[in-house]
């Protein structure tokens, strides 16, 4: 019998072209391994990614919060959990750990001290005139129950409570101190609040899983600018409540806005 030269060459040449079982193993493991190799490179740049939109998003409700003054007569947005009064010896906040507040529930606001209108609270005041756009006040980065995804349907119900990612203050430091024992006043006019070490807003800091970012925070100042707080040595994290049940405690948010200031105060 002949075999046909051509057919001959024809088919050992997709004998050789043809890829074995230990080729496709081979190259399976090296393409797993780069993937192992670049993915935490992956991730670090889609965090940096975040956080920059975060920071934009702090920036952007603090400018909010300067433009609400200008229109209420210097006054930063009123909050049932900040006690009414101008100017004060002492923090003059009741509840400082719930200032994420941005809508307070209807079965609520008959005890607020200075319900508005639909129950906006703090920031949330902002949402009808200068900052409409509700992902605004949600960090891409939250790890916690109140995402925006999680936030959208309550967001969009009027009679519900909200909760977004970012902590407001409601005062700052009004000058310093006139002598070592002095009392620091507070005060929420923003034009009497010292610019040089006050902040106003920051990322969330009610508990540890309101932390959006794992090793530090953006934060909004009275000199209006957004920075970054590093928190490498985890003393941010330390301050807060372990979870919302614990988180009761007034003192622990103060602490962490007292880091903050320190921290943003010129050495």
């Amino acid at each position: 019998m002949r075999i046909q030269r051509g057919s001959f060459s024809r088919c050992a040449k997709r004998n050789a072209s043809a890829f074995t079982l230990i080729d496709v193993l081979v190259t399976s493991a090296v393409i797993a391994i780069l993937i192992g190799i670049l993915l935490p490179s992956l991730s670090g740049a889609q965090e940096n990614a975040r956080r920059l939109v975060c920071r934009s998003n702090v920036r952007q409700i603090g400018l909010g919060m300067v433009m609400y003054a200008d229109d209420h007569n210097g006054r930063l947005p009123a909050s049932q959990f900040i006690t009414d009064n101008r100017t004060s010896r002492g923090p003059i906040v009741s509840q400082p750990q719930n200032l994420l507040t941005l809508r307070i529930a209807e079965s609520s606001r008959e005890n607020a001290l200075m319900p508005s209108a639909g129950g906006l609270d703090g920031i949330g005041l902002l949402y009808d005139t200068y900052l409409s756009s509700p992902k605004i006040y949600f960090c891409p980065s939250h790890r916690g129950m109140y995402n925006y995804s999680a936030m959208a349907e309550a967001w969009n119900d009027p009679s519900l409570e909200v909760i977004g990612n970012y902590h407001y203050r409601g005062l700052g430091p009004a000058g310093r101190p006139a002598g070592r024992d002095s009392e620091q006043r507070y005060t929420s006019y923003l034009y009497d609040i010292d610019p040089a070490r006050s902040s106003l807003l920051a990322d969330g800091m009610r508990e540890v899983t309101d932390y959006n970012h794992r090793d530090g925070l953006n934060y909004f100042r009275a000199d209006l600018t957004s920075q970054w707080f590093s928190d490498h040595e985890n003393q941010m994290i330390d301050c807060l409540a372990p979870d919302k049940e614990s988180a009761t405690d007034s003192s622990r948010t103060t602490r962490a806005w007292e880091l903050i200031d320190a921290a943003a105060e010129p050495k």
